[in-house]
């Protein structure tokens, strides 16, 4: 998997960041949705697929994958392995 697109909603909304991974494995994954802080327990971390989401300024401002916080970070890198 590789990391496309990340977005930020700048808190607008409890998914603030969607995170578009791009895996020939699975064409129709399109990646994640998450809150600032993704471990606690009444916080936000889902995967999305391509039918449920459409890319653009909607979701925010585009950052790049470093610009995430670290636990979302550690997420999406469990994630991937």
């Amino acid at each position: 998997m590789k990391i496309k697109n990340v977005y930020d909603n700048g808190g607008a909304t409890w998914d603030r960041y969607t995170i578009f991974i791009e895996d020939e494995d699975d064409p129709d994954f399109a990646g994640f949705g998450s809150s600032v802080y993704p471990n606690m327990p009444c916080s936000y971390f889902q995967t999305i697929q391509k039918k449920d989401v459409i890319e653009g300024s909607h979701l925010g401002k585009k950052i790049q994958f470093t610009d995430l916080p670290d636990e979302v970070q550690e997420k999406v890198n469990g994630y991937q392995e």
